[in-house]
């Protein structure tokens, strides 16, 4: 992935859960299932989220408490692009030059590269397998390996990914 499409999408990934500035704030455009689509104007660009159904940290195979910041699985659309790109914020930043592994109920795995809290397919023909496995799957689980501390796998719900990428793609054409 390029420089720029890495940028582009690590301010995609900040977006959740604050807002950009008083007057360039993503809107909620719908809801579809267990995810919510969003449109941004400053650049235009819209999105497709959806936070994790359960994320339990373990260390030394018990449970504990760790601090996280926001958890998402996106597809993004920039204006004019029919393709997507998918990332992912962890909550926390990876270890240095590490790699997630996105595993699909379907039995799809995909391999993720790290940088801070967010991970991303290597080229745009990956983001494509991606999306195409997320709209056949129900499930998605995404162990990553912290810079420190617990391991704090994530499982994501794809109940609503097919209708909420359409909706985004649709906005942004």
């Amino acid at each position: 992935m390029t420089e720029i499409l890495k940028s582009c999408a690590t301010a995609a990934l900040f977006v959740i859960g604050s807002a950009l500035s008083a007057t360039a704030a993503p809107k909620l455009s719908s809801t579809q299932q267990d995810w919510s689509v969003f449109t941004d104007t400053s650049p235009i660009e819209c999105w497709a989220v959806t936070a994790p159904v359960s994320s339990v940290a373990t260390k030394a195979g018990k449970a504990t408490t760790v601090q996280r910041g926001e958890i998402g699985l996106f597809v993004t659309y920039r204006r004019g692009a029919q393709s997507g790109e998918i990332s992912f914020r962890g909550g926390y930043p990876f270890a240095a030059g590490s790699q997630v592994t996105m595993a699909l109920n379907s039995g799809a795995t995909f391999t993720l590269f790290t940088q801070g809290e967010g991970a991303w397919p290597n080229t745009p023909a990956d983001d494509a397998k991606i999306l195409a496995a997320l709209k056949g799957a129900r499930s998605a689980a995404i162990p990553g390996t912290p810079g420190r501390g617990a391991v704090p796998p994530v499982k994501l719900t794809l109940w609503g990914a097919s209708g909420a990428s359409d909706a985004a793609r649709g906005l942004c054409r």
